[in-house]
Parts: structure tokens; sequence; C-alpha cells
């Protein structure tokens, strides 16, 4: 199953995936999906994952865990940071991805 986002005007997307039934799927071929562990997290996005910390700032979100991924793109051998992320929040007390968005 593929979820296709189409670019709104002026190129923004917005989406949020919380269920298993999609996956991120990064360049290098990795999945993210709903339900991955910490550790699983931590491997794939290391400097971002070390910056993680507890939501107070979005309601209904209030005590679990963020973090925020940069989106980048690579343009002849060089890879330019975006003005754009992804956040994932992660359950505190099992430590599983619950959701993301753009």
């Amino acid at each position: 199953m593929i979820l296709i986002i189409p670019e709104w005007e002026g190129g923004k997307l917005l989406f949020t995936v919380t269920s298993d039934s999609y996956a991120l799927l990064l360049s290098s071929g990795t999945q993210i999906r709903i339900g991955m562990k910490a550790d699983e997290l931590q491997k794939i996005f290391p400097s971002s994952f070390m910056k993680r910390k507890p939501i107070s700032d979005i309601r209904g979100k209030e005590g679990k865990i963020s973090f925020i991924v940069n989106l980048a793109s690579k343009i002849d051998n060089q890879t330019l940071k975006e003005d754009a992320w992804i956040r994932f929040i992660m359950n505190p007390d099992t430590g599983l991805l619950e959701e993301f968005y753009y």
C-alpha cells in the first residue's frame, strides 16, 4: 500500500501518520513505521534523537517525547538542509513511536 501526498499550492505538504499501515521510506531504503522502538530510531537518526525532549507545548500530547528530523536534498554531492522537518512522537512509557507528521 502506498500513500501519495500531493503538494499543495505554495509547495506545502501536510500529513500525519498514526498507524503502521504506511511507512516513511528513506532514500537508504529504511522504513519508519509506527510502533518502532526507541533504539531503532536512535540508530537511524542519532543526532536528532539525542535532541529529543518531552512535549509541553502541543495540546493533547503533553508528556510524550518528541524529536525533529530536518529534511535535506543532495545536489551535485552537496547536502542542502531544507527549511522543513518531520516531527516524531514517542510514548515515554513504552518507548514506541506513536506518530509522525510533517
